[in-house]
């Protein structure tokens, strides 16, 4: 996408929409273990320096917390930002005060006008090493791609690219994938299909009908997002701020997994940012809970993964170093925010539950531990000094012989600590 982008409507959203509004169309992998909720707004901001601090003030006047960055461009083998030519590392400061806050961003390839990474680097290894270092230098492990114009009928970079984040989502499985394409009335144009059919024909993760016809209709849901430009496209068709509060009730309904839209610092800004107020009303829900395990789960203790629990008001992150497994829970700033992990026992009595978990604030973040829906005892979970240093406590409750809940919910507004993991026994 750029400033004069062009985007149709996607048949399936036509019952919630007027006749002409635009609208992209965004395919994730599941949100679990990305660091984002369930459903969530996630508006464009194509950034520069002179308006990267609008992820704060639009955090401030709308509660957004989810922002995609717009674009990562090729200069030659070397990323940078579309405008203004900023290199990688750049805004660093600004997004991890969003993070700090409790926000993430995507990073966005691509777009209309500067080409995509693999259009510039011809060497799947180094192509794949680019994609990491946008993911590890601002902290995120959700990686977007707006494919258009001549770049979506580059079959060579349309090859390269699938490789290399196959190859990345393969060392690193906690990197999640969106594809920003353009649909019309008929559904995806070919030479989208084409792309896409490449991207999953070379092992990249990314969920769709008909490339994953195993999904139930509410799973497709979940994975798909919306793209819209907000206000007066420059073809003339307008998405006003009441066809954006239809489309917002439209995709809860549905349980649609994104809402986004072009673009927080030329569009929203001047709205007061009326587009990120009504987007926002669908961020929220736990993370669904994982399938149930293939294997016999332990019967007298065992190591359980917070990213992997059934999560409240929570999501999972990975900006702060030092985590096991895939990544940490971080808390809403709420009471009630909650994790809760499911414990199997072959018989009743006495087990000590230690805590792994970082507290980089200067107070004490208080839990209840509700253990088969009552409360048992309480942990205050007192600061280890710095957001990456991880430290472990523990308390014993009892059991039952058989299934268990054990629910680690923050009793106050600062929320629960980073929780990492729980170890029974």
């Amino acid at each position: 996408m750029a400033k004069a982008l062009r985007r149709t409507l996607i048949a399936a959203a036509a019952v919630a929409l007027p006749a002409g509004a635009i609208i992209g169309f965004n395919l994730t992998a599941a949100n679990a273990a990305t660091g984002f909720p369930a459903h969530y707004a996630a508006p464009y901001l194509q950034i520069t320096g002179s308006d990267a601090g609008q992820m704060s003030a639009d955090l401030k006047a709308s509660g957004t917390k989810f922002y995609t960055l717009a674009f990562i461009i090729p200069h030659g083998c070397t990323p940078i930002w579309e405008d203004g030519g900023n290199g990688l590392g750049a805004f660093v400061g600004q997004v991890r005060s969003l993070q700090n806050a409790g926000g993430q961003v995507i990073v966005s390839n691509g777009g209309a006008e500067g080409g995509e990474m693999a259009t510039g680097c011809t060497n799947v290894s180094t192509l794949t090493s680019v994609y990491r270092s946008e993911a590890t230098t601002y902290g995120t492990n959700r990686l977007d791609f707006d494919i258009e114009g001549g770049t979506l009928g580059n079959s060579g970079a349309n090859d390269r690219r699938a490789k290399a984040l196959a190859a990345l989502q393969k060392s690193d499985p906690s990197i999640q994938v969106d594809f920003t394409v353009a649909v019309d009335p008929g559904g995806m144009p070919g030479d989208v299909m084409g792309m896409l059919r490449n991207a999953v024909s070379n092992g990249v993760k990314i969920q769709l009908a008909s490339l994953f016809p195993g999904l139930s209709s509410a799973q497709l849901w979940g994975k798909l997002g919306a793209t819209f430009i907000a206000g007066r496209n420059d073809d003339g068709t307008p998405f006003s701020t009441s066809d954006a509060q239809k489309f917002e009730t439209f995709a809860a309904q549905n349980g649609m997994g994104e809402l986004s839209f072009w673009e927080l610092q030329d569009y929203d800004r001047p709205a007061g940012y009326a587009y990120s107020k009504i987007f926002n009303k669908i961020t929220g829900g736990s993370t669904p809970p994982p399938p149930p395990p293939t294997t016999t789960p332990p019967t007298g203790g065992g190591h359980f993964e917070a990213e992997k629990a059934a999560l409240t008001n929570a999501v999972v992150a990975t900006n702060h170093p030092g985590f096991t497994g895939t990544g940490f829970v971080d808390y809403a700033a709420a009471a009630g925010s909650a994790v809760q992990f499911s414990v199997s026992r072959s018989s009743a009595g006495s087990v000590k539950l230690t805590f792994r978990y970082a507290n980089g604030s200067t107070t004490n973040r208080p839990t209840s531990i509700i253990v088969n829906g009552a409360t048992v005892t309480s942990i205050p979970f007192g600061t280890t000094g710095t957001w990456d240093t991880w430290k472990t406590v523990s308390v014993t409750v009892s059991l039952k012989s058989g299934a268990n809940t054990v629910r680690v919910q923050a009793t106050s507004a600062p929320g629960g600590p980073n929780l990492d993991s729980l170890d029974v026994g």
